[in-house]
């Protein structure tokens, strides 16, 4: 027989063996969408390592030319906007003691060859003492040159945050592109 639904089959040396898988270690989707004409993305309710990828965003205008990134303790009723983030995106982008991090997201518009991707990791959410987070980036140019980066930072001071928040600077929408939210088990 071959053992009970979701369960893993392994071998004993002299028979086969149905137990059921290890908890934890897996990524698990929470959450995914799209964007059109969108203000922001504002995830909630995090309290466990926590993964956001953006594939192929395009922002509304050259008006900005980052997506800032900040996080919230009441589950985003408000935004922490004091100078306690620190990060740095590569070369491109230093955000040391500034009021949210900063993804170099290159020179927007409504062209199709200026999306952008990254993959945005918050560990330890929703844990006095802190928050850390880490960054990929590539992106696509108006002069379809490539820029990449990698990055990470860090919230200071003592905060238990349970919402992040990407929202393109300068008053500009995300008019297009995809997003998929991972919580780590």
């Amino acid at each position: 027989a071959p053992g009970t639904s979701g369960n893993l089959l392994t071998s004993t040396g002299s028979a086969w063996a149905s137990s059921a898988p290890a908890a934890g270690g897996a990524w698990a989707v929470t959450s995914s969408g799209t964007f059109s004409t969108t203000a922001n993305l504002t995830v909630t309710g995090l309290t466990k390592t926590t993964s956001v990828i953006l594939e192929n965003v395009v922002i509304s205008s050259d008006a900005g030319y980052t997506v800032n990134v900040k996080f919230s303790t009441d589950n985003g009723a408000t935004m922490i906007a004091t100078s306690t983030y620190d990060g740095v995106t590569g070369t491109l982008i230093n955000s040391v003691n500034q009021p949210a991090f900063y993804i170099a997201s290159g020179s927007q518009g409504a062209g199709t060859d200026e999306a952008f991707s990254c993959w945005f990791t918050v560990y330890g959410p929703n844990t006095a003492g802190g928050t850390y987070a880490s960054w990929l980036y590539s992106g696509v140019n108006t002069s379809n040159a490539v820029n990449g980066s990698a990055g990470g930072g860090n919230l200071r001071g003592n905060h238990a945050v349970n919402a992040v928040q990407f929202v393109a600077a300068g008053g500009v929408t995300l008019v297009s592109g995809s997003y998929t939210v991972l919580e780590l088990n």
